[in-house]
């Protein structure tokens, strides 16, 4: 399935859980041409449960960026969506995907509480989940990004519009 015309480009969505990642990048593979998608929470109930520690996090977003780029290279597009909390998990994604385009969706803490559709903050607010990325688990915000959305301020179509508009995406 090699594409020797052109390279793929990988959008990576990150922020915190329920900010919206794995909408965002779905409605980029569903009304876009060309992407498939790889999502946080889909490798890890497939392939493995990595636990919420930044060396743990570290070598998994290296192997998902090593995925992407191996898919890039075959001319396919990728949307992926990672927490990716630190700029160290930022850099060294960078060091394997050279042209990742980071897409932060920047949301407030009180919005990813109320909508948390997988019941992650509930589980951190009981103290199941003590690491949970911006409730115990450390979070730091981007020195810089291809694009930032407020998610808390616009709709699914509008953030989507911004991604389009940026990234040049072609309807399927």
């Amino acid at each position: 399935m090699k594409n020797n015309n052109r390279k793929g480009v990988t959008l990576w969505f990150f922020g915190l859980p329920a900010s919206g990642k794995s909408t965002l990048a779905r409605k980029v593979v569903n009304d876009s041409t060309g992407y498939v998608l790889l999502d946080g929470d889909e490798v890890r109930q497939t392939v493995a449960n990595f636990n919420m520690d930044h060396n743990a996090r570290l070598l998994h977003l290296s192997y998902m960026a090593f995925c992407c780029r191996q898919l890039n290279e075959c001319g396919i597009n990728v949307a992926a969506a990672f927490v990716t909390p630190l700029q160290r998990h930022r850099a060294r994604i960078q060091e394997i995907l050279n042209d990742v385009q980071f897409i932060w969706l920047r949301c407030a803490t009180a919005t990813c509480v109320a909508r948390d559709p997988k019941g992650l903050w509930k589980k951190a607010s009981r103290g199941d989940m003590p690491h949970l990325t911006g409730a115990g688990g450390e979070w730091e915000d981007p020195s810089d990004s291809a694009l930032t959305i407020q998610t808390d301020d616009v709709s699914v179509d509008q953030a989507f519009a911004a991604i389009k508009e940026r990234f040049a995406l072609n309807k399927p």
